[in-house]
């Protein structure tokens, strides 16, 4: 049964709106957490409106962020080194947005005792619940992965030198393979048993 276009781009699109809500939910629990910890509860129950509309500016610039960064993209194919990397040009780039207004509006954070320490705590606090949240994604995906009951593939590796070890080493960390390596096959005599 064919499916029409609309229904097919949905079902692609649809694990990377998911991904992009879950991480605007992080980012809100960061915001409130980063404003708890510096203005304790008498704040929040003084001023509602005003931490209404911090956190709805959060979601509009951490959205922005999110687009410009495409932090919401491929968080099982690259949940390593060039993610956080990603992630920590995202917060910056949300620090600085914070930094200008904070600038711009002098008063208007002074008077709430808003300033940049909340802005410092929540930069830190969204970079590290980010990057935790991509490595569960990640070994929680490895993990279904890991449990399928397919048969693996089986290899012998020509070369037991440096090469046939880092070719060993590259099939045994890729998750994503579908190999077990069963033994080296070399002329060398002397690495048999190594």
């Amino acid at each position: 049964m064919a499916t029409s276009a609309p229904i097919r781009l949905f079902q692609k699109v649809t694990p990377r709106w998911v991904i992009f809500a879950i991480e605007q939910l992080i980012l809100l629990f960061a915001m409130c957490f980063s404003i708890l910890a510096v203005s304790q509860i008498t704040f929040i129950e003084s001023h509602p409106s005003f931490l209404v509309n911090i956190l709805l500016a959060n979601a509009v610039i951490s959205g922005t962020g999110m687009f410009i960064f495409k932090t919401y993209v491929g968080i099982i194919r690259y949940s390593e080194l060039r993610d956080v990397h990603k992630i920590t040009k995202f917060t910056l780039l949300q620090l600085a947005a914070w930094a200008l207004i904070v600038f711009l509006i002098p008063d208007l954070f002074s008077r709430y005792k808003v300033g940049i320490t909340i802005i410092g705590i929540n930069a830190g606090l969204s970079t590290t619940l980010l990057v935790l949240f991509r490595v569960m994604v990640k070994e929680v995906y490895a993990i279904g992965v890991s449990n399928t009951t397919e048969k693996k593939e089986r290899l012998l590796i020509f070369g037991a030198n440096d090469i046939g070890v880092a070719t060993n080493r590259v099939i045994e960390f890729d998750k994503s393979s579908n190999c077990e390596v069963l033994a080296f096959v070399d002329y060398d005599f002397t690495k048999i048993g190594k």
